[in-house]
């Protein structure tokens, strides 16, 4: 029998809350002032990564940056 794969990006966490690490993908832009950034919420790096080239194709990564363990409630708008 086949086990259906945990797909969620935040894991659960101490208290209810949902738990991931805040990643911040730069884009390689030239000439520009300040560079473009998304910010995603995941796991892990490799999961994050596939969200950013799913959800923006043509967002061109010049850097990632780790940040911070961050909580979230669940149910709230951004999650």
């Amino acid at each position: 029998m086949k086990t259906k794969k945990d797909d969620a990006a935040l894991r659960p966490g101490h208290g209810g809350a949902c738990e991931g690490i805040l990643f911040q993908f730069v884009e390689a832009t030239r000439g520009a002032p300040e560079p473009v950034s998304k910010s995603i919420a995941a796991i892990t790096i490799d999961d994050a990564f596939r969200y950013v080239r799913r959800r923006y194709p043509e967002f061109r990564i010049a850097e990632i940056r780790a940040g911070a363990l961050i909580e979230m409630v669940s149910g709230s708008p951004v999650d």
